[in-house]
């Protein structure tokens, strides 16, 4: 979760630069948290599943990655939800 704070504040750090700051610094940190959680989360899954079959060589990277995603969202979701709250 540290990772998808961090990315997120980079991402609209970043972003703020550009002349339509406001839309790309709230893009910017979406795809901050966004994608390191879902790349790490894809990994966090083929690894689960790969011990939950007994097989390390084990590949589904279609569940692989939906799980990623679905991680990567929730993280987005959870820190927007903190940043509302604890402003």
């Amino acid at each position: 979760m540290g990772i998808a704070a961090g990315g997120a504040a980079l991402g609209a750090a970043a972003a703020a630069a550009t002349p339509v700051a406001a839309l790309t610094a709230t893009a910017g940190g979406l795809a901050g948290a966004f994608l390191p959680s879902s790349l790490m989360g894809a990994g966090e899954v083929q690894i689960k599943m790969q011990n939950l079959v007994d097989d390390s060589d084990y590949e589904d990277p279609a569940t692989a990655i939906t799980g990623g995603l679905i991680i990567g969202a929730g993280h987005c979701c959870c820190c927007h939800t903190c940043s509302q709250t604890f402003r």
